[in-house]
């Protein structure tokens, strides 16, 4: 991931999710919902998915880098014939399958970076 790539996925990130909190604000198309979670739901589960502006980042700042493709570095094998490879020649070679999920920590442990940015850069579009 280049330095171009966070600063666009900070930049998706922060708008994603003040556009969700703009969304669940009063007299728009989710209003209901957010009034709802904040009377039937524990604050701390409220706050990410609808009514806190700076912790909805980690929600649906998330969600919407996966939307668009970032990975970061997490792959999921779903496919069965994916997953099953050769290693050697076709005639020796060991018929060996990857596993299902395959992390690259290098770059999965970008995303609290990236979040983090866009929760600042966030905070500076609200106000």
């Amino acid at each position: 991931m280049s330095s171009v790539d966070v600063v666009c996925a900070v930049l998706i990130a922060a708008c994603a999710s003040i556009g969700v909190w703009t969304t669940f604000g009063e007299g728009m198309i989710f209003a209901r919902i957010g009034r709802a979670l904040e009377t039937h739901i524990h604050p701390t589960l409220a706050k990410p998915i609808a009514t806190c502006p700076r912790c909805m980042v980690s929600v649906w700042g998330t969600v919407a880098l996966v939307v668009v493709g970032y990975h970061f570095g997490v792959d999921l094998n779903l496919d069965p014939e994916s997953r099953v490879y050769i290693d050697g020649d076709l005639l020796t070679g060991v018929r060996k399958v990857k596993p299902i999920i395959q992390v690259d920590w290098s770059e999965l442990v970008k995303l609290p970076l990236v979040l983090l940015c866009a929760t600042g850069l966030q905070e500076m579009l609200h106000r």
